[in-house]
């Protein structure tokens, strides 16, 4: 067994990172998880969050990942979302922009429709970014 994980990060437009590391923090609907080299096969359902990977080179990359999925075992992690950026790339006034602008799209009588809910997903996933950057404060 290795004791590094192949961390891969997969959008529709491509591959993100795929880099050897000592540790992957994501969340997913269960909560925040952990997984270091050796861990349990794994598949998971993940939210708006922050992805922490630990590189093997020392360096840390922080990113915010949007709905998706992570599959894993000792070896391997690779996380598939919808779409990520980098936390240092993240603008808070672009961020408070759009959640207004979306806010004032959702009516609180509408009915739950795709729409509704893909504004629904889309809120959740610039609170979450906007929360990453205050908490940097």
């Amino acid at each position: 067994m290795s004791f590094a994980l192949r961390v891969q990060l997969v959008t529709p437009r491509g591959t993100v990172l795929d880099e050897k590391a000592s540790s992957l923090t994501v969340g997913s609907e269960l909560g925040e998880m952990c997984m270091l080299p050796g861990h349990c096969a794994i598949l998971a359902a993940l939210e708006p969050s922050r992805m922490i990977v630990e590189l093997q080179s020392g360096t840390r990359r922080e990113l915010l990942i949007d709905w998706g999925f992570l599959e894993g075992g000792a070896e391997h992690a690779q996380v598939v979302t919808e779409r990520c950026v980098d936390v240092d790339k993240l603008d808070a006034e672009e961020l408070r922009k759009r959640i207004e602008e979306i806010e004032k799209q959702l009516s609180p009588s509408a009915n739950e429709t795709l729409a509704h809910d893909g504004l629904v997903r889309e809120l959740a996933y610039h609170r979450v970014g906007l929360g990453l950057l205050e908490q940097r404060r």
